[in-house]
């Protein structure tokens, strides 16, 4: 997974990428993972940091739209859209857009 998330953000341009799983104790909540693109490391740490302790039910933030909807979802202005919980730390970091499509097995999504 950490090499197909390098490629995506590599190709697309995305300074940060990061990847959520579905819980392996219900289908309704994403755990975040290690597994990360941060073009600038240092920069992202507090972003990276505070993501990393934070788990998204079906329909909460962004990742948790994602998995609920099956669908890709955009979000032009990060720091201004109240599905986007971290808008502070985003700033903080000069990301403006976020971007969640989801990772599906047969049905059901499995990652963010």
């Amino acid at each position: 997974m950490q090499l197909t998330m390098d490629l995506i953000c590599r190709n697309t341009g995305w300074p940060v990428g990061h990847l959520y799983l579905l819980s392996e104790n219900t289908s309704h909540i994403l755990i975040p993972t290690t597994i990360w693109h941060l073009e600038y490391p240092e920069r992202f740490e507090t972003f990276r940091s505070i993501t990393e302790q934070t788990d998204f039910q079906a329909g909460e933030g962004l990742p948790g739209r994602v998995l609920a909807s099956g669908k890709p979802c955009w979000i032009r202005d990060v720091t201004q859209d109240p599905i986007f919980l971290r808008p502070q730390q985003a700033k903080d970091i000069g990301v403006k857009a976020g971007f969640g499509f989801p990772i599906i097995i047969g049905e059901q999504v499995v990652g963010v």
